[in-house]
């Protein structure tokens, strides 16, 4: 009875973490340097921004540059359904990890034929990254 309950135990264990690792499925398209080459306001002419940069790896991270100085690096995640970069930062009262959502809609635009990605922040700003 016990082999039985340790055999389910370890089935629930693996469930559990396979469901969690495609919580975001669309991760892997991001993977790479991005680096920024235009920017505009909503309604607004396009301007060239070059001083941003993201490099997201393999391992779940994502790292971020200003003016080729690092900023900070975390664990993130990618929907393309629904648009959304999950971003873990922080932690709550009792130590849980907090998953906020990026003030950022991703429009992930072509990946691959085209390799841009498209980031329109809350402050109106829509920022178009290159891959590199």
């Amino acid at each position: 009875m016990k082999k039985i309950i340790l055999a389910f135990s370890l089935l629930f264990a693996l469930t559990l973490f396979n469901s969690c690792n495609e919580l975001y499925p669309d991760s892997e398209l991001l993977l790479g340097a991005w680096s920024s080459y235009e920017c505009f306001k909503q309604g607004g002419q396009p301007f060239s921004y070059t001083l941003e940069r993201y490099l997201f790896t393999p391992d779940g991270y994502v790292a971020f540059y200003d003016r080729s100085v690092f900023q900070f690096k975390l664990p993130y995640g990618y929907n393309a359904t629904t648009g959304i970069l999950a971003i873990l930062d922080g932690t709550d009262e009792e130590g849980n990890k907090l998953t906020i959502e990026y003030p950022a809609v991703i429009e992930y635009v072509e990946a691959v034929k085209s390799n841009v990605l498209t980031i329109t922040y809350n402050d109106g700003y829509t920022i178009r990254y290159r891959k590199r």
